[in-house]
């Protein structure tokens, strides 16, 4: 296995790693080291980023929260915490989109529309 000194992306992980170990003993500017993580993950190629995020032991889901918390600075950057960040950053989840609708609320299919296909209701 090379040397992390030795890859430039490698020594991305090195970085990345020191700013890992700083969110842990900090609870202070978590958010800011989460940012610059984040950035750091950026700006590496995407097809690259795994063997970087790897390399600086972080999880793939961790490494993705912190690209997001870099992404969407602008909206997070009063956010208390990390976790704080990634609610407000998450899309609420609106029923009927990406949310199944209660059963009572779903439409039974009586006839279909031969032009169009939309569910049609005589009964009205």
């Amino acid at each position: 296995m090379p040397s992390l000194e030795a890859q430039p992306e490698l020594s991305l992980a090195l970085e990345i790693r020191a700013l890992v170990e700083q969110i842990a003993g900090c609870e202070r500017d978590a958010l800011g080291h989460a940012r610059s993580i984040g950035d750091l993950l950026l700006s590496v190629p995407s097809t690259e980023r795994p063997e970087v995020w790897a390399e600086a032991g972080l999880k793939r889901r961790t490494a993705f929260d912190y690209m997001r918390v870099a992404r969407f600075w602008d909206r997070v950057q009063r956010a208390a915490s990390i976790r704080q960040a990634l609610a407000i950053i998450r899309k609420p989840r609106v029923p009927g989109q990406d949310v199944p609708l209660p059963f009572d609320a779903r439409c039974l299919v009586a006839e279909r529309h031969e032009q169009t296909g939309w569910c049609v209701d005589d009964e009205d």
